[in-house]
C-alpha cells in the first residue's frame, strides 16, 4: 500500500467503486405487494400480536425462538409480537401498508357507527312507550 495512507484511503484503493446503500424497497416482500397474505388477515394478525409497536433492531437480534408441539412434531415459532408483517415496516410495501390501513380504517368507521347506533337507541329507551331491541352483535 501507499506509505501513510490513512484506512480510508486504503480501503478507496483496495475498492475504487464504491456503491451505495441498498434501497430499503429491496428488502419488502414481494409477496405482500402481490397480496398472498389478505391485507384483512395482516390487519387481523398485528391487532392480536404486535399491538406492543414496531420490532426494534435489537430484538431481532436477540430473537428467542419457542418450540411448539404441533401436529408435525415441534416447530419454532415466533414471538407473538413478531407475528405480523407490520410489526417489521422494512418488510412491507407502502402499498401494502395503504390496504391494511384501509382495513383498519373500514372498521373503525364501523365501530363508531354502532356507537352512534346504540347512543340513539338509548336515547330513545327513555322516551315513553318507545321499546327498542338492539342487535347484541353490534
Amino acid at each position: 500500500g501507499t506509505p501513510g495512507a490513512s484506512l480510508v484511503e486504503r480501503f478507496a484503493l483496495a475498492a475504487p467503486t464504491f456503491r451505495s446503500p441498498v434501497p430499503p424497497q429491496d428488502f419488502h416482500l414481494q409477496s405482500l405487494a402481490e397480496e398472498l397474505v389478505p391485507p384483512e388477515l395482516e390487519f387481523r394478525l398485528f391487532i392480536e400480536n404486535a399491538c406492543a409497536g414496531p420490532i426494534t433492531p435489537k430484538e431481532v437480534l436477540d430473537l428467542p425462538l419457542y418450540a411448539a408441539r404441533t401436529d408435525y412434531g415441534f416447530e419454532y415459532v415466533l414471538p407473538s409480537k413478531m407475528r405480523s408483517f407490520m410489526a417489521n415496516r422494512n418488510l412491507v410495501p407502502v402499498s401494502y401498508t395503504r390496504k391494511v390501513l384501509q382495513v383498519e380504517n373500514h372498521h373503525a368507521q364501523l365501530y363508531l357507527q354502532h356507537q352512534v347506533a346504540r347512543r340513539v337507541a338509548a336515547d330513545l329507551e327513555v322516551l315513553p312507550g318507545h321499546e327498542i331491541h338492539i342487535d347484541p352483535a353490534l
